[in-house]
């Protein structure tokens, strides 16, 4: 975090602190749950497809954490059927937790 130049200043770290207090999996949340990892000039190439896959597991994941894990109130969220949100999930490997 002190190597970070947080250009969008307290706001900015906030934000990223809130974000990942909810999309968090793990107990203690790390540089890359802020989005603080560490970047290589050798960026590595994501295709359409593995965008709108992890755009839509975090989404799903973020939905289920502000529900506390109804998949009823998580589906509402996300504007999908119950029946859809858990074929996503099983899709991308998440639990209800």
């Amino acid at each position: 975090m002190n190597h970070y130049d947080w250009p969008g200043n307290i706001r900015e770290l906030i934000n990223r602190v809130r974000r990942a207090m909810v999309m968090c999996e793990k107990f203690l949340i790390s540089p890359v749950d802020l989005g603080l990892e560490r970047r290589t000039n050798s960026r590595m190439q994501v295709t359409l497809n593995e965008a709108r896959d992890s755009a839509e597991a975090s989404s799903i994941r973020g939905a289920l954490a502000q529900s506390r894990g109804s998949v009823s109130m998580a589906a509402r969220q996300l504007g999908i059927s119950r029946v859809s949100l858990y074929r996503l999930m099983e899709k991308h490997g998440i639990s209800k937790r």
